[in-house]
C-alpha cells in the first residue's frame, strides 16, 4: 500500500512538472485543424481515471518516459472520446496522439493552459463578432 502512495505522488510530481514547462507555440496546431480542437474540446468532457495498481515509476530517465508513464496509468474510454467529440474512432485516435505529443492535453483529464486559453479566445471572438455594431448598420 506505502508503495502505491509513494507511485500516487509520483504521479502528482511529474504531471506538475510536465505542467509548469508547457509551450505556447504548440497552440498553432489548432489555428487550422478543427477536427483537433473537437478532440481537445470533448477531452475535459469525458472520465479520466488513475489506473489503482501504479506500474514502476521510472527514475532518472528522460522527460519522454515519464510523459509516457503517466499515460500509461490512465484509463479512459476512446470510443466516448469519439463520440463527444463527434468523430470517427480512427480519427479520434489520430488526433489523440497529436494532442498527446504535444502536450496539448494531460493524463489528469486537463488541457494545457495555453489551449485553453486559445479556446477562450476563440469563443469570445465569437461572441464580439455577434455583438459588434458596423458603421453603416442602423441604430435603434
Amino acid at each position: 500500500m506505502a508503495k502505491n502512495i509513494s507511485r500516487s505522488s509520483a504521479f502528482k510530481e511529474k504531471l506538475a512538472l510536465c505542467k509548469r514547462e508547457e509551450k505556447a507555440e504548440v497552440v498553432l496546431l489548432l489555428a487550422q485543424d478543427k477536427p483537433l480542437v473537437r478532440l481537445l474540446l470533448a477531452w475535459e468532457k469525458i472520465p479520466v481515471r488513475r489506473r489503482r495498481r501504479f506500474s514502476d515509476v521510472p527514475d532518472g530517465v528522460s522527460d519522454h518516459r515519464n510523459w509516457e508513464w503517466l499515460w500509461e496509468n490512465v484509463s479512459f474510454s476512446m470510443e466516448d472520446l469519439a463520440t463527444v467529440s463527434g468523430t470517427s474512432s480512427e480519427l479520434a485516435e489520430k488526433n489523440l496522439a497529436v494532442l498527446q505529443g504535444n502536450r496539448l492535453i494531460y493524463p489528469d483529464g486537463t488541457l494545457n493552459k495555453y489551449a485553453a486559453q486559445y479556446l477562450k479566445t476563440k469563443v469570445l471572438g465569437l461572441f464580439r463578432v455577434k455583438n459588434t455594431v458596423y458603421p453603416h448598420s442602423k441604430k435603434d
